[in-house]
């Protein structure tokens, strides 16, 4: 009888402890694409060039990708890692992310004198009703304290063992950027940075 109530207690700490993991990582969002990017190309011919990307799910599965370049080139190689995100991240970004709070709320200046020739970003949050809010945007249009937020996810580990056959393209994500770009708040002149070697 003792083997049995012990046993039985065992099970309901583990179910709790379950509940409350559970409960700890319920996120407002399904999943968050944060990405660095690059114009190629000039007029119809403007494209989108990925460097980097990171996705975040809403089980904490974190998925980093770089694509090896020099702010003048690709290297034609590419890492390609991922892993779970510790509950401190996730927190954070459920904090920051909230389908009544648009990520446009956070542009604080949307023009720049002359010609922008370095990175961009992108954001897409997509969150459980299939609700999706983009933004494209210069980190430096944002305000401190989400800048700070998007530090912290850029500061995540990245893979370091570069492999050609990890090169990442995605010509639906790269048109949705544009797209993004496009219709959104910022108000430059895209230069386009020298490439030698495309992906």
């Amino acid at each position: 009888m003792k083997n049995w109530k012990s046993l039985t207690a065992i099970i309901l700490v583990c179910l709790m402890v379950g509940f409350v993991k559970a409960q700890r990582m319920q996120q407002n969002f399904s999943k968050i694409i944060f990405v660095t990017y690059h114009f190629t190309g000039a007029g119809e011919k403007t494209g989108v060039a990925i460097e980097e990307l990171i996705e975040v799910r809403q089980n904490g599965f974190v998925r980093c990708v770089r694509n090896g370049y020099n702010n003048v080139s690709f290297s034609g190689e590419g890492t390609d890692t991922t892993y779970l995100a510790p509950d401190s991240l996730m927190n954070l970004l459920n904090a920051s992310f909230n389908i009544n709070n648009k990520l446009i709320k956070h542009v604080v200046t949307d023009k720049i004198e002359g010609r922008y020739g370095g990175s961009l970003e992108f954001i897409s949050c997509t969150f459980d009703n299939n609700v999706i809010d983009n933004l494209s945007m210069i980190p430096n249009f944002l305000d401190h304290p989400f800048r700070d937020v998007l530090k912290k996810v850029w500061y995540l580990p990245q893979g370091t063992k570069w492999n050609k056959s990890k090169v990442y393209q995605n010509k639906r994500l790269e048109s949705f950027i544009l797209q993004s770009y496009r219709s959104g708040p910022i108000a430059i002149q895209p230069k386009s940075p020298p490439l030698k070697k495309s992906l």
